[in-house]
């Protein structure tokens, strides 16, 4: 098993399943606009680490953002791949 190094959160997160505790979980789901599930996270977040504080909520939108320009590279190589095969069939 890869161990993963917590380099964003400030705090010791003991947990080594979630080793930056839920904020990736809580970010995948703001940006899939998954409101319930990323409450949810942020209360498991909240009870198993206490109160987000700047830092967290900082790097969850480091975690959206690192997500959202993923999601954009594989919508633009979907495109340009459906682009090819229009114009294969022309």
């Amino acid at each position: 098993m890869v161990s993963k190094q917590n380099t964003l959160n400030t705090r010791e997160m003991p947990n080594t399943r979630y080793p930056n505790g839920y904020l990736p979980k809580i970010a995948y789901h703001i940006l899939h606009n998954n409101a319930d599930k990323a409450q949810y996270f942020i209360g498991r977040q909240m009870e198993t680490y206490g109160e987000l504080d700047k830092q967290e909520l900082a790097n969850c939108l480091v975690y959206i953002m690192i997500n959202n320009n993923a999601v954009i590279q594989n919508l633009a190589e979907f495109l340009a791949e459906y682009a090819e095969n229009i114009a294969q069939k022309a």
